[in-house]
């Protein structure tokens, strides 16, 4: 594509049936898939970092953690089924390591 990722959303320059995420409240370290064999199934972990708001953004640290939130499930959920199971955990590991959020859609 002769157009970065970042000015593409669904439909532009992309085929019908190809989504092309703009992300501008986290970035993406890795992601990896393995296959759980007992389960019979795929799980993708992702390592995401949440950026802080952009300049100018007038919005409270609870909402834009949320809207954050709602954007990794957005791209979490972009080639899953709907019987599929999707559920994130959120750790920091810099200043606690042991604790962690979960979340499931």
């Amino acid at each position: 594509m002769a157009e970065s990722d970042d000015d593409l959303t669904s439909g532009s320059s992309a085929s019908d049936s190809e989504w092309v995420y703009v992300v501008p409240n986290f970035t993406i370290d890795s992601e990896t898939t393995r296959q759980y064999n007992r389960f019979r199934a795929a799980g993708t972990e992702l390592i995401v970092r949440l950026l802080p708001p952009a300049a100018g953004d007038s919005s409270d640290a609870t909402t834009h953690f949320q809207t954050t939130v709602n954007d990794l499930f957005d791209y979490a959920l972009r080639d899953v089924h709907d019987s599929d199971m999707v559920g994130i955990t959120i750790r920091n590991e810099v200043n606690l390591p042991d604790k962690a959020i979960g979340i499931r859609r």
